[in-house]
């Protein structure tokens, strides 16, 4: 039986239907823009009190506008949608996000943070945030999703790290 990191066979039949890089650039494209925005809105009360005009309701609106953005900000990798594609073999998982679709190698999981988020008013919600290989990073919190994760980070667990090549600076 071959491990999921031994056959390079393996690797070439199967692909990432998004690349790494293209996700990574578009979702740098996106948070800078929104960070952009977001910088823009908290700047703003400050531009118009340097015009000496007196607006404290601007700015804590435009205060809040930007703290919520910059939650927004962070949510940019969350997977939305039921929409999943899962190779055959299960190693690749394409979800949607906000910046557009990602794929992300379930074999060669290098962080797996669980989160949860809890308030007064609400029942507590349970996410993981998933970084692969590629550097590709998503959250999860479907009950669906959060059981693929646990398997593969179990699956993971189990499978030798990968041969490091002499040389390799790291």
């Amino acid at each position: 039986m071959a491990t999921a990191h031994s056959s390079a066979d393996s690797r070439a039949r199967e692909h990432r239907k998004i690349p790494a890089q293209q996700s990574l650039q578009r979702s740098r494209v996106v948070v800078s823009a929104a960070t952009a925005a977001v910088a823009g809105i908290g700047l703003t009360p400050l531009l118009v009190a340097l015009l000496g005009v007196q607006a404290d309701g601007l700015a804590f609106g435009l205060g809040c506008a930007a703290g919520l953005g910059t939650i927004g900000v962070r949510a940019l990798s969350n997977a939305r949608g039921k929409r999943r594609l899962l190779t055959q073999s299960g190693r690749f998982l394409t979800a949607w996000t906000w910046s557009g679709p990602r794929t992300i190698d379930l074999r060669e999981l290098r962080s797996v943070q669980a989160r949860r988020i809890s308030g007064r008013s609400w029942p507590p919600l349970d996410y993981v945030i998933v970084r692969d290989s590629g550097r590709v990073r998503m959250a999860f919190s479907t009950p669906a999703d959060l059981q693929l994760i646990r398997t593969a980070a179990a699956e993971s667990q189990r499978q030798p790290p990968p041969a490091v090549p002499r040389g390799y600076p790291g």
